[in-house]
């Protein structure tokens, strides 16, 4: 009888001998194979589980393999819950030559490997994707942790002391009050600070949260309190957060109310709840705004589930429209007073991933969104009752789109200058009506990130099409701080450092950062270091450059843009060279394409032949002493050898030692270095000439120039 029961224990845990394996799933993230991705926080998805059987999706196996030497790098076993079909490296654990990591390693090729779990107990076979890490950038020598991009602007630190600031509400009503409230910044966790218009900051509201949100970076811990808004006729705050009940997380909106003006909140209501609508990290509730109509407008993430974004029974993949109290306008587009009150009556708008960010125009008197995708992100002006399309695919992402990003920048948040806001935050004329966009990047990523960590401006035309983005300022430290929290405030326009910069804080350390670029007519580009434009005769976003060399494909012209120089300055005792070509693809072989010298002076137009075509410059001093860079009158490091330091060296100067001018056969470079090196140098070259055949040398042994350089070398520039 034991063994009976023991038989048909186990036969009722097997699955069913008719049943049908699930199908391979389909990787919707990465996208592509071969797709660029940062090593610190990569996206993998799949579609839903298909199964034949009809039988539900148990969990699902993921893994990241390095290719060469094979082996598993990362794996996530049996992820149940949203993990199902999305996953971030938070979510999982590095093993073998990556154990103890938190991401995987630069510019590597790597391997997802994905299989579903139905629950009757069958796994299906595994799909794989193929995918590549990203460069590492390094900071610009020599300049600030926040570049400004173009002159006249500074950028401020306005206070300290903050576990990851995610949005930042001006009061309205601030006038000139010291004592008085100023700004709310609200913090993911479960608390709204209140920065004073002294800068001092005292706490507003906390332990807002019924939950313990903590969690991995990327991954689960990317939930809590996100949104804020203040109601000008009250100062009332409203904040949009999650809440958990019987286990699950859900959407909500409560508004805080204060009697002692506004430094801290008395009573909390809930006006607006959204059970059975479950969130998911970072896919969930999150900004708030008071539209010109007085109406509470509220976006919503789909929860990780890309279906319910267009089905108008649910709250999620919406921007929803309320009045202040909670109640249902009747003039919503999807109003139907009849069958009772359901998600459906409160949509103004569907069909959204992940809408981060919205802010109103005063033009147009309309809601513009910035929204994350998968690969693709994009800017929309929302209409009433419009389907933005969100299905699961790229594709969808570029529907009514005025702007998409691709690669995706994770764009979060979004606030207009206007001149009776604020007086436009003290910003000039020529940028009243402007939107500017807060790019987060790579979730926790260290160091400038190529797309992200920076804030970009867009302008409009008369029918609300956009320019093309511009930046405004971008991260150049080594750290881990970004940008998130947007806001066009008293005295200039505010920003959030996400995380704290050092990373023995780690993301939830509390010393994250607000910070105020503020428009300051009297602070220019540095006139002591050269300077690119983006336009001719000096005008549009500048970068100022120390002693380097810089290039696009490692993110240092990442304030100007890569093809993006018109014109330059260059101050006394700097020469620059620039080539319409970096070293992507040409490390030691390779041609930099048209190259041109500069000398001291302003140059206001780099000619047709290289305007917005320049990939590489070479910002230098004249030569020092040392030794990053050996040359060598013969092959293979034989020979009569010149030192060479850090800077441009030339022939004409009789700067090239005693190897001499044209005469160069092999070189080493030191650890670390980068050189450039020329067939001619500025003899009658200056400004206008071409420098012949350029090429980029990274650090180690160089044996032999190639029979086009060899013994033809006049200009050697080395970085530091």
């Amino acid at each position: 009888m034991t063994v009976a029961l023991l038989v048909l224990a186990a036969q009722s845990f097997s699955a069913p001998a008719w049943a049908a394996a699930p199908k391979a799933p389909v990787i919707t993230e990465p996208a592509a194979a071969g797709q660029i991705v940062s090593a610190a926080d990569v996206h993998m998805e799949t579609a839903p589980l298909q199964d034949g059987d009809g039988n539900g999706h148990s969990c699902s196996d993921w893994e990241i393999w390095a290719t060469g030497p094979a082996e598993r790098a990362w794996f996530a076993s049996c992820a149940e819950g949203p993990e199902k079909v999305h996953v971030h490296l938070g979510n999982g654990s590095f093993e073998n030559s990556h154990a103890g990591r938190t991401s995987l390693l630069p510019d590597r090729d790597y391997e997802l490997r994905v299989r579903h779990r139905d629950d009757s107990g069958e796994w299906s076979s595994y799909s794989t994707r193929l995918f590549r890490t990203d460069n590492e950038r390094d900071p610009l020598p020599g300049a600030p942790q926040w570049i400004v991009g173009e002159a006249g602007y500074v950028v401020e630190e306005v206070a300290t002391g903050f576990q990851l600031p995610v949005n930042i509400a001006p009061v309205p009503s601030y006038g000139h009050d010291t004592a008085q409230p100023m700004l709310y910044v609200a913090e993911l966790y479960g608390q709204i600070k209140v920065i004073k218009g002294d800068l001092s900051i005292g706490t507003y509201a906390s332990g807002l949260l019924n939950f313990d949100p903590t969690g991995q970076f990327p991954g689960n811990g990317e939930m809590g309190l996100t949104g804020l808004v203040v109601e000008p006729a009250t100062g009332d705050v409203f904040a949009s957060m999650v809440y958990e009940a019987d286990g699950k997380p859900y959407p909500k909106v409560v508004r805080l109310h204060s009697t002692d003006g506004g430094l801290t909140a008395d009573t909390q209501t809930t006006i607006l709840d959204m059970p059975d609508e479950a969130q998911a990290p970072s896919h969930q509730i999150s900004n708030l705004t008071i539209g010109p109509d007085g109406k509470l407008y509220i976006h919503v993430g789909d929860g990780y589930d890309a279906k319910r974004a267009r089905n108008l029974e649910s709250f999620q993949g919406k921007i929803l429209r309320v009045n202040v109290d909670g109640s249902v306008p009747k003039d919503n587009p999807f109003y139907k007073s009849s069958d009772g009150i359901t998600a459906r009556d409160y949509v103004y708008a569907y069909g959204f991933r992940n809408p981060f960010g919205g802010a109103w125009r005063q033009a147009d008197g309309r809601h513009y969104e910035v929204e994350n995708g998968p690969s693709v992100d994009r800017l929309v002006r929302v209409s009433a009752g419009a389907d933005y399309g969100w299905d699961g695919s790229d594709a969808s992402m570029r529907k009514n789109a005025r702007y998409v990003w691709e690669p995706s920048h994770a764009p979060v948040n979004i606030d207009f200058v206007e001149r009776d806001r604020f007086h436009a935050s003290g910003f000039p004329e020529a940028k009243h009506g402007h939107a500017f966009v807060s790019e987060s990047g790579p979730t926790y990523a260290s160091g400038p990130q190529s797309r992200g960590k920076r804030i970009v401006e867009f302008s409009f035309d008369s029918d609300g099409s956009v320019s093309a983005p511009k930046t405004l300022v971008s991260y150049n430290g080594s750290g881990k701080s970004s940008v998130a929290g947007l806001a066009s405030g008293p005295g200039g326009l505010y920003f959030t450092g996400l995380y704290p910069d050092d990373p023995a804080a780690g993301p939830t350390g509390a010393d994250a950062k607000v910070y105020r670029v503020r428009y300051d007519p009297d602070s220019t580009a540095s006139p002591d270091t050269p300077t690119v434009y983006q336009e001719r005769d000096f005008q549009g976003t500048a970068q100022s450059l120390a002693p380097g060399l810089y290039e696009a494909v490692r993110g240092q012209l990442g304030v100007v843009g890569n093809d993006s120089i018109s014109s330059l300055r260059v101050p006394a005792g700097y020469r620059v060279v620039v080539c319409a070509h970096d070293s992507q693809g040409r490390k030691d072989t390779g041609d930099l394409g048209l190259c041109r010298y500069y000398g001291p002076g302003l140059h206001d137009y780099v000619g047709d032949d290289l305007n917005d075509g320049i990939s590489l410059v070479a910002a230098m001093t004249g030569p020092s002493t040392g030794r990053a860079l050996t040359a060598y009158r013969s092959r293979d490091l034989a020979g009569k050898t010149s030192s060479f330091g850090v800077g441009l060296s030339e022939a004409m100067f009789g700067e090239l030692g005693p190897v001499g001018n044209d005469a160069i056969s092999s070189l080493k470079l030191g650890s670390g270095r980068r050189a450039v090196v020329c067939a001619h140098d500025s003899l009658d070259r200056t400004n206008t000439g071409d420098l012949g055949l350029c090429r980029f040398y990274g650090p180690g042994s160089h044996t032999w120039m190639g029979p086009e350089l060899d013994d033809q070398i006049s200009l050697v520039a080395v970085s530091p």
